[in-house]
């Protein structure tokens, strides 16, 4: 493992991730990401997803502050039991309300029973994005993860064209890691510390490089809004993301010890 996640490091920065020393440890080697040239992971994801109404969907999904993110990586560790082989993990599901991106969160708890490979994943609840109070409040609106999956339109291929969504092979959501998220903050405490930002995108093949047709996201320790230029996405670890559905064993594609 070339880079265990810096958890002592993480704990003097961040106290309350005092008990994230006994998950288990993930490679936290960051990836190479350019900063000069539009990143294709975002670039080429309007030529692939936009709404049923011909409206592509913003770059930017939203950003949110990390107290709220605290909030509930502690609900997750709270699950803990002594001598448990296991880890924390935020899933950002795919939601829309008519032909608006509106994504929700879960907080999971992944414990293995075979030191490791494999993980039973329970999700703690399903929680939306206070904007103004800047806080998770629990309970997601009715039919949101419906209304995306019924008004996106998917382009799966470089040459085809524009359909509906497929479940089972189209994605309804995306999963990090909490070690992930505050490895990523830490490495960009000279960036910002106070937000995360989620921005649409593709994600790549972790073992050929090539950009993948799935609605993926990025997250970056910024406070961004729409339209804006990136001035870097220095720490992000965007091909460290797990896509649901398809292929949800959820830590099989994550650089592990």
């Amino acid at each position: 493992m070339s880079r265990p996640t810096p958890i002592t490091q993480l704990v003097a920065k961040f106290p309350f991730l005092n008990g994230m020393g006994n998950e288990f440890l993930l490679d936290m080697e960051p990836a190479v990401v350019p900063t000069t040239n539009p990143m294709p992971q975002i670039v080429d994801f309007r030529s692939h997803f936009k709404w049923k109404d011909n409206n592509y969907l913003d770059v930017i999904a939203m950003g949110i502050k990390n107290t709220a993110l605290k909030d509930l990586y502690q609900k997750a560790s709270s699950k803990y039991s002594n001598g448990d082989v296991y880890l924390t993990a935020l899933r950002i599901h795919h939601g829309a309300s008519g032909y608006s991106q509106e994504l929700f969160f879960s907080p999971l708890y992944l414990k293995s029973t075979d030191g490791g490979v494999n993980f039973q994943v329970t999700e703690l609840g399903r929680y939306m994005y206070d904007h103004q109070n800047e806080v998770f409040i629990e309970g997601v609106a009715s039919g949101v993860d419906i209304e995306y999956r019924t008004n996106i339109y998917v382009k799966p291929t470089l040459a085809g064209s524009f359909g509906n969504f497929s479940s089972g092979a189209d994605v309804e959501s995306v999963t990090y890691p909490f070690q992930t998220i505050y490895t990523m903050i830490f490495d960009s405490l000279t960036y910002n510390e106070n937000y995360v930002t989620i921005t649409n995108a593709l994600p790549k093949d972790k073992a050929t490089g090539n950009l993948l047709i799935k609605h993926s996201l990025l997250l970056m320790a910024a406070e961004t809004e729409i339209g804006a230029i990136y001035p870097t996405f220095h720490g992000n670890y965007a091909n460290r993301s797990h896509l649901c559905p398809p292929g949800c064993r959820i830590i099989s594609d994550l650089d592990k010890a």
